[in-house]
């Protein structure tokens, strides 16, 4: 079903979708003044960002501290990562993105923030030689051998952006849930970092399991309300919320940071190996092992984080929601929203 949305200057496109059926010029980088010279972490990294600390028993940046949007174990990180990836190209029907950059007069700087082990930057360098990439995390996970076109870069995109006004075609942003304070701020940034007529394109995923009846959770079920409960209450407390999907928080703050032309994608996901259509049980099980590769970091984290929580107790509800995500009689699914819009040409 589409539908469009009027809401004041900006017409927003809704397109819902259920799980998907199979079916420029050259860059000057010896003469780059694209940075301010402002100081930021790309610039001026702190004395700890690569030191390390340990929560529940696992190894975690520093620079992580109040980010549990996934944990920040390393390893666990990156088989989240590779998983969620794969299975962003699957929703996305084998595609990196959803917007049109061919609209685009001259793709030349792409920046993707957040762009956590650098999976999607570095095929995305890949597809678009003509294009320079910049990937930018808080965390140095990111591999040394990659595209000559690709860069990574250490920052903080919770704070102002060390980039120059009007100086990227394009700013990719995905699976940031449960990592920031302020959506409109941070849209806001991109704006101002976009050239008129550049686009922004945000790639979220729900943190909640749905039923068959379209409800948040089984509510007959004690561990998925509690974990619904804890997700939002850790969200509140730390003001990172993870209802970012369900509160409509893109496409809010994209009208707010004054983008035009938003449209906005709903990907239905199904959780779990219950399908019957190849493609849509490749989804399931991807979403379910990367849901499950996530899930004890993010309670563990969490329930340490708020008052009243053992480790204990937090594992015994990451074990139970294991449980119930392997019986085959449970349809779980998900929500991907990706919400595109561009800068106007003013």
């Amino acid at each position: 079903m589409d539908r469009t949305e009027e809401q004041g200057p900006t017409a927003i496109s809704i397109e819902h979708r259920s799980p998907p059926t199979p079916d420029f010029e050259e860059v000057d980088d010896n003469n780059d003044s694209g940075f301010d010279s402002r100081p930021g972490s790309t610039t001026s990294l702190p004395r700890n960002i690569l030191q390390r600390r340990e929560v529940n028993g696992e190894r975690c940046h520093t620079a992580c501290d109040g980010a549990f949007s996934v944990g920040c174990d390393i390893q666990k990180q990156s088989r989240a990562q590779e998983l969620n990836h794969h299975l962003y190209t699957l929703t996305l029907d084998d595609k990196l993105y959803l917007a049109p950059l061919e609209t685009i007069q001259s793709l030349q700087k792409v920046l993707d923030a957040g762009c956590g082990t650098g999976l999607w930057a570095i095929d995305f360098a890949d597809e678009h030689p003509e294009a320079r990439v910049i990937g930018i995390d808080i965390s140095p996970i990111q591999p040394s051998w990659v595209p000559p076109n690709l860069e990574f870069q250490i920052d903080n995109l919770t704070r102002p952006w060390t980039f120059s006004t009007a100086y990227l075609d394009y700013i990719h942003i995905r699976h940031l849930t449960g990592s920031i304070t302020d959506w409109n701020v941070l849209f806001s940034e991109a704006f101002r970092c976009l050239r008129p007529g550049g686009i922004l394109e945000s790639h979220e995923p729900s943190c909640f399991l749905y039923t068959q009846s379209d409800s948040p959770l089984d509510e007959s079920s004690d561990a998925t309300s509690l974990y619904q409960n804890l997700a939002e209450e850790a969200g509140t407390k730390f003001g990172r919320p993870f209802t970012v999907v369900e509160d409509n928080l893109q496409e809010n703050a994209m009208m707010a940071a004054d983008f035009v032309d938003i449209h906005v994608h709903r990907r239905k996901v199904p959780v779990g190996a219950w399908p019957l259509d190849p493609r849509e049980k490749e989804m399931g099980i991807i979403a379910k092992w990367a849901f499950e590769e996530a899930l004890a970091c993010r309670i563990l984290h969490a329930g340490t984080l708020l008052d009243g929580w053992s480790d204990r107790e937090a594992e015994r509800l990451a074990a139970q929601l294991r449980q119930l995500l392997s019986n085959m009689t449970k349809h779980y699914w998900t929500w991907h929203k990706i919400v595109w819009g561009r800068k106007p040409l003013r």
